[in-house]
């Protein structure tokens, strides 16, 4: 029983107005960069907005987003995300994500990794995450 509340805690975490829900992080070397994968919704009746991340996992960590222009893919600094009430945020490959740039130390499958996400109104949400290999 202690081990199915324990995972349930690992895939669902909330402070009563953000849920943070499905989140893994894609497995890299120490000094390469990855990313943080998460669902983020927003279960209070106002606004809110995501506008800074942490993680002792990296040297630098900053919510990009994945751009097209002229037919070529990039990859940008997101600045600010606003989720209105009772929306969600899918942060995921080819789209909105948290860079974790300049690994500390190996990320290998199965282990857990910590990232904070910093709301406006929410304040600080620590989330723990799977590290996993890339999944479509």
């Amino acid at each position: 029983m202690l081990y199915f509340l324990s995972i349930l805690f690992l895939f669902f975490q909330t402070n009563g107005k953000i849920n943070i829900e499905n989140q893994w992080i894609r497995n890299a070397g120490k000094g390469m960069n990855t990313a943080f994968f998460a669902d983020v919704k927003n279960i209070s009746t106002k606004t809110d907005t995501l506008y800074k991340v942490a993680s002792s996992l990296a040297r630098l960590v900053q919510v990009h987003e994945t751009y097209e222009e002229n037919g070529m893919m990039g990859m940008r600094e997101a600045g600010n995300l606003e989720i209105k009430s009772s929306e969600t945020l899918k942060l995921k490959p080819r789209s909105f994500h948290v860079m974790l740039i300049g690994l500390k130390k190996d990320l290998k499958e199965g282990q857990i990794g910590e990232v904070t996400l910093f709301f406006k109104h929410a304040g600080a949400v620590k989330v723990k995450a799977r590290v996993k290999n890339m999944i479509e």
